[in-house]
């Protein structure tokens, strides 16, 4: 299975990006299948455990935006000062290793070892 760094997403997503603005095929592809899309963009198989979405703007709507992950209500003020700390994810892990993460980030949400 393909192991996939944050540089190679941001670098997949910016081409799909770029790719769903100019080509309408390939832009209802990314809305419907966007593992496919991903995987036509950046030649690389897109683990099955690893769910992807893409929405657009509503024609009314001048920007969307997506809401961070709730605040876990059983956090102590320790997690809360490092998550809000700035303390975030390395960029070590891939989609199908997070637990290599030692970010304090991924410790508190559970993901990192």
């Amino acid at each position: 299975m393909s192991n996939w760094t944050q540089e190679e997403i941001i670098k997949t997503y910016q081409m799909i990006q770029n790719k769903a603005a100019k080509d309408i095929k390939f832009r209802k592809l990314a809305l419907e299948d966007p593992k496919k899309a991903f995987e036509e963009v950046a030649g690389k198989e897109v683990p099955d455990n690893v769910n992807i979405r893409f929405i657009e703007n509503e024609p009314d709507v001048d920007q969307t935006f997506v809401l961070p992950d709730m605040i876990d209500p059983t956090l102590t003020d320790e997690d809360l000062d490092n998550i809000s700390g700035g303390d975030s994810c390395t960029g070590t892990h891939t989609w199908t290793y997070p637990s290599e993460c030692s970010s304090e980030r991924c410790k508190v949400r559970g993901w990192g070892g």
